[in-house]
Protein backbone atom coordinates (compact mmCIF):
# COMPACT_ATOMS: atom_id res chain seq x y z
CA UNK A 1 0.00 0.00 0.00
CA UNK A 2 1.07 3.54 -0.69
CA UNK A 3 1.98 5.71 2.16
CA UNK A 4 -0.82 7.84 3.33
CA UNK A 5 -0.09 11.72 4.45
CA UNK A 6 -1.35 12.37 7.51
CA UNK A 7 -3.60 15.45 7.75
CA UNK A 8 -0.70 18.41 7.84
CA UNK A 9 -1.40 22.32 7.63
CA UNK A 10 -0.06 24.03 4.70
CA UNK A 11 -1.03 27.54 4.60
CA UNK A 12 1.95 29.05 3.07
CA UNK A 13 4.12 26.41 4.92
CA UNK A 14 6.28 23.44 4.82
CA UNK A 15 5.22 21.50 7.64
CA UNK A 16 4.15 18.20 5.83
CA UNK A 17 4.84 14.73 7.87
CA UNK A 18 4.22 11.85 6.04
CA UNK A 19 3.23 8.17 8.08
CA UNK A 20 3.62 4.30 6.26
CA UNK A 21 -0.19 2.64 6.98
CA UNK A 22 0.40 -1.14 8.04
CA UNK A 23 0.32 -3.27 4.47
CA UNK A 24 -2.54 -5.39 4.79
CA UNK A 25 -2.17 -6.94 1.86
CA UNK A 26 0.88 -7.24 -1.01
CA UNK A 27 -0.53 -5.23 -3.98
CA UNK A 28 1.80 -5.91 -6.54
CA UNK A 29 -0.71 -3.20 -8.75
CA UNK A 30 1.51 -0.59 -6.33
CA UNK A 31 5.06 0.25 -6.37
CA UNK A 32 6.84 -0.40 -2.46
CA UNK A 33 7.14 2.83 -0.57
CA UNK A 34 10.67 4.27 -1.21
CA UNK A 35 12.36 3.94 2.18
CA UNK A 36 12.16 6.66 4.26
CA UNK A 37 13.29 8.42 7.96
CA UNK A 38 11.25 7.69 10.11
CA UNK A 39 8.70 10.66 10.80
CA UNK A 40 9.16 13.66 12.83
CA UNK A 41 7.81 13.74 16.16
CA UNK A 42 5.54 15.98 17.09
CA UNK A 43 6.38 19.29 18.99
CA UNK A 44 4.99 19.59 22.48
CA UNK A 45 1.55 21.32 22.68
CA UNK A 46 3.19 24.32 24.62
CA UNK A 47 5.08 25.07 21.82
CA UNK A 48 4.14 26.68 18.31
CA UNK A 49 6.54 27.52 15.56
CA UNK A 50 6.78 30.56 14.17
CA UNK A 51 6.08 30.97 10.57
CA UNK A 52 6.70 33.74 8.67
CA UNK A 53 4.50 32.94 5.74
CA UNK A 54 0.98 32.00 7.66
CA UNK A 55 -1.66 34.78 7.72
CA UNK A 56 -2.54 33.60 10.81
CA UNK A 57 -1.78 31.88 14.34
CA UNK A 58 -3.29 28.51 13.81
CA UNK A 59 -3.39 25.83 16.62
CA UNK A 60 -3.61 22.59 17.60
CA UNK A 61 -7.14 21.68 19.37
CA UNK A 62 -5.99 20.80 22.55
CA UNK A 63 -3.23 23.48 22.97
CA UNK A 64 -4.13 26.22 26.09
CA UNK A 65 -6.26 29.37 24.70
CA UNK A 66 -7.93 31.76 26.13
CA UNK A 67 -11.58 33.34 25.09
CA UNK A 68 -12.60 30.27 22.96
CA UNK A 69 -15.72 30.12 21.16
CA UNK A 70 -17.07 28.40 18.25
CA UNK A 71 -16.48 29.65 14.88
CA UNK A 72 -19.33 30.49 12.68
CA UNK A 73 -17.40 31.42 9.79
CA UNK A 74 -14.69 28.90 9.55
CA UNK A 75 -11.97 28.95 7.35
CA UNK A 76 -10.84 26.60 4.91
CA UNK A 77 -6.93 24.79 5.19
CA UNK A 78 -5.55 23.15 2.54
CA UNK A 79 -3.17 20.15 3.28
CA UNK A 80 -0.57 18.06 0.79
CA UNK A 81 -2.52 15.49 -0.23
CA UNK A 82 -5.26 17.70 -1.25
CA UNK A 83 -8.03 17.82 1.36
CA UNK A 84 -8.84 19.99 3.31
CA UNK A 85 -9.31 21.12 7.13
CA UNK A 86 -11.77 23.62 8.79
CA UNK A 87 -11.71 25.66 11.76
CA UNK A 88 -13.76 24.59 14.41
CA UNK A 89 -13.11 27.60 17.29
CA UNK A 90 -11.51 31.30 17.32
CA UNK A 91 -9.40 31.74 20.13
CA UNK A 92 -7.11 34.27 21.99
CA UNK A 93 -3.54 33.51 22.63
CA UNK A 94 -2.55 33.47 26.29
CA UNK A 95 0.37 35.21 26.17
CA UNK A 96 0.64 38.42 28.04
CA UNK A 97 2.44 42.05 26.75
CA UNK A 98 1.33 41.10 22.81
CA UNK A 99 -1.15 43.42 21.72
CA UNK A 100 -5.02 42.22 21.42
CA UNK A 101 -5.02 42.20 17.20
CA UNK A 102 -1.70 40.22 18.09
CA UNK A 103 -3.59 37.39 20.07
CA UNK A 104 -6.51 36.55 18.06
CA UNK A 105 -5.68 32.63 16.82
CA UNK A 106 -8.10 30.22 14.81
CA UNK A 107 -8.34 26.33 15.86
CA UNK A 108 -7.87 23.87 13.35
CA UNK A 109 -8.19 20.55 14.36
CA UNK A 110 -5.93 17.96 12.50
CA UNK A 111 -2.95 19.90 12.36
CA UNK A 112 -0.52 16.57 12.84
CA UNK A 113 2.78 18.57 14.06
CA UNK A 114 2.69 21.81 15.71
CA UNK A 115 0.66 25.35 16.17
CA UNK A 116 2.03 27.88 13.91
CA UNK A 117 2.05 31.43 15.33
CA UNK A 118 2.07 33.78 12.34
CA UNK A 119 5.14 36.19 12.45
CA UNK A 120 3.42 39.09 9.90
CA UNK A 121 0.33 39.12 12.30
CA UNK A 122 2.80 40.29 14.89
CA UNK A 123 4.47 42.46 13.04
CA UNK A 124 1.59 43.88 11.22
CA UNK A 125 0.29 44.41 15.33
CA UNK A 126 3.41 46.97 16.24
CA UNK A 127 5.84 43.91 17.34
CA UNK A 128 8.65 43.32 16.10
CA UNK A 129 10.62 39.98 15.22
CA UNK A 130 14.16 39.03 15.55
CA UNK A 131 16.48 35.38 14.82
CA UNK A 132 19.87 34.80 15.58
CA UNK A 133 21.50 31.21 14.91
CA UNK A 134 19.71 29.87 18.36
CA UNK A 135 16.94 32.15 19.34
CA UNK A 136 13.79 33.84 18.62
CA UNK A 137 12.63 37.28 19.92
CA UNK A 138 9.56 39.02 20.04
CA UNK A 139 9.38 42.66 20.87
CA UNK A 140 6.05 45.25 21.86
CA UNK A 141 8.00 48.62 21.83
CA UNK A 142 10.83 48.41 24.65
CA UNK A 143 9.90 44.67 26.09
CA UNK A 144 10.64 41.24 25.25
CA UNK A 145 7.64 39.69 25.47
CA UNK A 146 8.16 36.34 23.59
CA UNK A 147 11.21 33.97 23.39
CA UNK A 148 11.94 30.43 22.03
CA UNK A 149 14.62 28.23 20.53
CA UNK A 150 15.58 26.45 17.48
CA UNK A 151 14.19 23.24 17.56
CA UNK A 152 17.19 20.48 16.94
CA UNK A 153 14.69 17.85 14.88
CA UNK A 154 12.99 20.42 12.97
CA UNK A 155 15.57 22.98 12.52
CA UNK A 156 12.83 25.84 12.95
CA UNK A 157 12.11 28.56 16.03
CA UNK A 158 10.05 27.48 18.09
CA UNK A 159 8.10 29.73 20.63
CA UNK A 160 6.03 29.17 23.93
CA UNK A 161 2.12 29.77 23.78
CA UNK A 162 2.14 29.35 27.28
CA UNK A 163 5.03 31.45 28.37
CA UNK A 164 5.90 31.45 32.30
CA UNK A 165 7.78 34.86 32.64
CA UNK A 166 6.05 38.41 32.55
CA UNK A 167 7.55 40.89 29.65
CA UNK A 168 10.72 42.26 30.71
CA UNK A 169 11.96 45.63 29.49
CA UNK A 170 15.57 44.42 29.10
CA UNK A 171 16.90 42.35 26.52
CA UNK A 172 18.16 38.75 27.23
CA UNK A 173 21.12 38.10 28.20
CA UNK A 174 21.33 35.19 25.39
CA UNK A 175 20.82 37.66 22.85
CA UNK A 176 22.55 41.16 22.05
CA UNK A 177 19.62 42.84 20.07
CA UNK A 178 17.98 46.12 21.30
CA UNK A 179 15.28 47.65 19.41
CA UNK A 180 15.32 50.59 18.21
CA UNK A 181 12.58 51.77 20.58
CA UNK A 182 14.65 51.23 23.51
CA UNK A 183 17.71 53.75 22.36
CA UNK A 184 17.66 56.89 24.85
CA UNK A 185 15.45 59.95 23.22
CA UNK A 186 17.50 62.90 23.00
CA UNK A 187 16.24 66.58 22.21
CA UNK A 188 19.34 68.64 22.05
CA UNK A 189 18.06 72.76 21.86
CA UNK A 190 20.35 75.41 19.98
CA UNK A 191 17.75 78.15 22.27
CA UNK A 192 20.31 77.23 25.41
CA UNK A 193 23.31 79.00 23.82
CA UNK A 194 24.02 82.32 25.25
CA UNK A 195 24.33 84.85 22.68
CA UNK A 196 22.16 85.54 19.64
CA UNK A 197 25.39 85.68 17.39
CA UNK A 198 26.87 82.20 18.86
CA UNK A 199 22.91 80.40 17.83
CA UNK A 200 22.99 81.73 14.41
CA UNK A 201 26.97 80.71 14.25
CA UNK A 202 26.39 77.72 14.96
CA UNK A 203 23.21 77.07 12.62
CA UNK A 204 25.56 78.42 10.36
CA UNK A 205 27.79 75.50 11.13
CA UNK A 206 25.62 72.61 10.86
CA UNK A 207 24.92 73.79 7.39
CA UNK A 208 28.81 73.48 6.75
CA UNK A 209 29.84 77.24 6.78
CA UNK A 210 28.02 78.08 3.02
CA UNK A 211 28.52 81.84 1.76
CA UNK A 212 26.30 84.19 3.21
CA UNK A 213 24.65 84.89 -0.54
CA UNK A 214 24.02 81.15 -0.86
CA UNK A 215 22.17 80.77 2.99
CA UNK A 216 20.17 83.67 2.35
CA UNK A 217 19.08 82.97 -1.23
CA UNK A 218 18.08 79.19 0.85
CA UNK A 219 15.92 81.85 3.25
CA UNK A 220 14.19 84.04 0.18
CA UNK A 221 13.36 80.42 -1.41
CA UNK A 222 11.67 79.40 2.32
CA UNK A 223 13.70 76.26 2.59
CA UNK A 224 15.06 77.19 6.39
CA UNK A 225 11.95 78.27 7.56
CA UNK A 226 11.58 75.41 9.85
CA UNK A 227 15.32 76.21 11.10
CA UNK A 228 15.85 79.41 14.35
CA UNK A 229 18.10 81.60 13.70
CA UNK A 230 18.04 81.57 9.81
CA UNK A 231 15.66 84.55 8.88
CA UNK A 232 17.39 87.33 6.48
CA UNK A 233 17.32 89.55 9.15
CA UNK A 234 18.85 87.51 11.67
CA UNK A 235 21.62 86.61 9.01
CA UNK A 236 22.80 89.81 7.97
CA UNK A 237 22.93 91.34 11.31
CA UNK A 238 24.56 88.56 13.58
CA UNK A 239 26.06 86.45 11.44
CA UNK A 240 29.58 86.93 10.98
CA UNK A 241 32.10 85.96 7.99
CA UNK A 242 33.67 82.20 8.70
CA UNK A 243 37.45 81.28 8.25
CA UNK A 244 35.83 78.29 7.22
CA UNK A 245 33.50 79.16 4.43
CA UNK A 246 36.76 81.00 2.72
CA UNK A 247 38.54 77.84 3.47
CA UNK A 248 35.84 75.53 1.65
CA UNK A 249 35.43 78.18 -1.13
CA UNK A 250 39.62 78.23 -1.78
CA UNK A 251 39.02 74.43 -3.08
CA UNK A 252 36.68 75.26 -5.76
CA UNK A 253 37.73 75.53 -9.52
CA UNK A 254 37.45 79.38 -10.58
CA UNK A 255 34.40 80.00 -12.49
CA UNK A 256 34.70 82.14 -15.63
CA UNK A 257 38.08 81.57 -16.49
CA UNK A 258 37.69 79.72 -19.81
CA UNK A 259 35.33 82.02 -20.72
CA UNK A 260 35.81 84.34 -23.92
CA UNK A 261 33.41 87.24 -22.88
CA UNK A 262 34.19 90.28 -20.57
CA UNK A 263 34.03 89.31 -16.27
CA UNK A 264 30.44 91.24 -15.21
CA UNK A 265 29.24 90.60 -11.56
CA UNK A 266 25.67 91.88 -10.57
CA UNK A 267 26.04 95.02 -7.84
CA UNK A 268 26.05 93.85 -4.59
CA UNK A 269 27.34 94.91 -1.57
CA UNK A 270 31.28 93.94 -2.61
CA UNK A 271 32.74 92.14 0.60
CA UNK A 272 36.92 92.51 -0.05
CA UNK A 273 39.61 90.96 1.70
CA UNK A 274 42.98 91.70 1.00
CA UNK A 275 46.54 90.46 1.30
CA UNK A 276 46.96 90.38 5.45
CA UNK A 277 43.95 92.93 5.45
CA UNK A 278 42.41 94.00 8.75
CA UNK A 279 38.60 95.01 7.96
CA UNK A 280 35.96 97.57 9.08
CA UNK A 281 32.69 97.07 7.68
CA UNK A 282 30.97 100.02 9.23
CA UNK A 283 33.72 102.61 8.75
CA UNK A 284 34.76 100.96 5.59
CA UNK A 285 38.51 101.09 5.92
CA UNK A 286 40.73 98.30 4.97
CA UNK A 287 44.67 98.70 6.68
CA UNK A 288 46.58 96.32 4.64
CA UNK A 289 50.09 95.68 3.67
CA UNK A 290 51.50 95.08 -0.23
CA UNK A 291 53.23 92.71 -1.54
CA UNK A 292 57.41 92.71 -0.64
CA UNK A 293 59.20 94.19 -3.68
CA UNK A 294 59.73 92.41 -6.59
CA UNK A 295 63.31 92.00 -7.78
CA UNK A 296 62.91 93.70 -11.66
CA UNK A 297 60.94 96.39 -12.27
CA UNK A 298 58.26 96.37 -14.97
CA UNK A 299 59.19 98.67 -17.77
CA UNK A 300 56.59 101.24 -16.81
CA UNK A 301 58.29 101.35 -13.48
CA UNK A 302 55.79 99.00 -11.32
CA UNK A 303 57.62 96.96 -8.98
CA UNK A 304 54.65 95.59 -6.09
CA UNK A 305 51.32 94.16 -6.59
CA UNK A 306 48.18 94.84 -5.04
CA UNK A 307 46.64 91.54 -3.90
CA UNK A 308 42.21 91.79 -3.79
CA UNK A 309 40.44 88.85 -2.61
CA UNK A 310 36.27 89.38 -3.56
CA UNK A 311 34.97 86.60 -0.67
CA UNK A 312 31.42 86.39 -2.61
CA UNK A 313 32.75 85.15 -5.87
CA UNK A 314 35.95 83.73 -4.99
CA UNK A 315 37.75 86.07 -7.65
CA UNK A 316 41.38 86.96 -7.13
CA UNK A 317 42.48 90.53 -8.59
CA UNK A 318 46.14 91.49 -8.55
CA UNK A 319 47.17 94.58 -9.97
CA UNK A 320 50.47 96.03 -10.40
CA UNK A 321 51.83 99.39 -8.61
CA UNK A 322 54.55 101.50 -8.37
CA UNK A 323 55.10 101.98 -4.51
CA UNK A 324 52.86 101.59 -1.26
CA UNK A 325 52.66 105.46 -0.96
CA UNK A 326 48.61 106.04 -0.10
CA UNK A 327 47.84 107.43 -3.57
CA UNK A 328 48.68 104.34 -5.64
CA UNK A 329 46.83 102.47 -3.21
CA UNK A 330 43.99 104.36 -3.28
CA UNK A 331 44.13 104.17 -7.48
CA UNK A 332 44.55 100.59 -6.83
CA UNK A 333 41.43 100.51 -4.55
CA UNK A 334 39.30 102.11 -7.49
CA UNK A 335 40.70 100.01 -10.32
CA UNK A 336 38.98 97.15 -8.21
CA UNK A 337 35.84 98.90 -7.24
CA UNK A 338 35.32 100.46 -10.98
CA UNK A 339 35.55 96.33 -11.67
CA UNK A 340 33.23 95.11 -9.67
CA UNK A 341 31.09 97.74 -10.56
Amino acid sequence: MTPTPLPSFTHQNRFALLSDDDDDDDDNDHPPPSPTSNPTPPIPTQYALGDSGATGHFILAHAHVVNKQVDHNPITVTIPDGSVLHSTHTCNLDIPGLPQSATRAHIVPGLSHSSLISISTLCDAGCTATFTKTTCSIWNKQCLVLQGERDPLTNLWRLPITPTSTPTSTPNTNTTHTTPDSLPQLAHNVHTITHIQNRVKYMHQAFFCPPIQTLLRAVHLGFLDTCPFLDAETISKHLPKSPATTKGRMRLHPKNQHHAQPFHTTPVDANIFCFAALADRYQGTIYTDCTGNLPVRALDNQQLFFVAYHYDINYIFALPIQSTKGDDIIAAFSTIFDILT
